[in-house]
């Protein structure tokens, strides 16, 4: 009868449901195993060695004082140039951290004066080109740290550029309806394009 066979159906439920339950787990296990084996999570030993320092805050030499570093480049000489915000120059040191030249004449608006160095790149014939984000120019300097040429940046708050093939990749703001993104000429500081535009709520967009 149906009353008779409850029993035989409770413990085929039980052992199909403690049959599942362990190959649920198993399976489980199995995938813990083969995720604990990866190395998702390793632990390394560094040890760090100070090889050179270039300039400092609290070196007595005077052209070994950086006050801040807005940006740097290497030429391919492997010198390295710092561009210091701080005191308006571009310092040169050698790959061994020797001093070797500085390029400004600090603070001002005249030729080779900076308010705001920001950013600076070396060509292949180790002409210096410097970004000023106030000024809104780029000063060029050969090796001899003579002023070759500035450019005026026709857009708002220069942030960021690029040189490559005679032309400067200046990205800015864009504020004021001028576009975010321009290619100027190097050698006649003219603007060859620029594209981008200023959404509403205020972001440069491409």
């Amino acid at each position: 009868s149906l009353h008779d066979a409850l029993p035989i159906y409770k413990m085929l439920f039980l052992f199909v449901f403690i049959f599942l339950s362990c190959s649920v787990k198993n399976e489980q296990n199995i995938k813990a195993d083969k995720f604990n084996k990866r190395a998702f999570h390793t632990n390394y030993n560094l040890k760090i060695k100070k090889e050179i320092v270039y300039g400092g805050n609290s070196i007595k030499k005077e052209n070994y004082l950086i006050g801040r570093v807005a940006d740097l480049t290497i030429n391919r000489h492997g010198n390295i140039y710092i561009c210091d915000d701080i005191n308006m120059v571009v310092k040169k040191f050698s790959k061994d951290g020797k001093y070797l030249c500085s390029f400004g004449n600090g603070e001002g608006k005249g030729p080779g004066e900076f308010l705001e160095p920001r950013r600076i790149q070396i060509d292949e014939n180790d002409n210096l080109f410097v970004l000023d984000y106030k000024l809104r120019r780029i000063t060029i300097f050969n090796s001899g740290r003579d002023i070759i040429k500035i450019i005026p940046i026709k857009t708002t708050s220069p942030a960021s550029f690029l040189i490559s093939n005679g032309k400067a990749y200046v990205v800015g703001f864009g504020l004021y309806n001028t576009p975010p993104i321009q290619i100027i000429d190097l050698k006649n500081g003219d603007l060859i394009n620029s594209f981008g535009k200023r959404t509403e709520i205020g972001r440069a967009h491409v």
